[in-house]
């Protein structure tokens, strides 16, 4: 499971997770 934590730690990780949530809402 993937936790707020860990996009703290993997800035990069965490643009990639805003990017995958932006296109499933599409």
């Amino acid at each position: 499971k993937f936790e707020k934590r860990d996009v703290v730690r993997h800035p990069l990780v965490a643009r990639i997770v805003q990017a995958y949530e932006d296109h499933r809402k599409s």
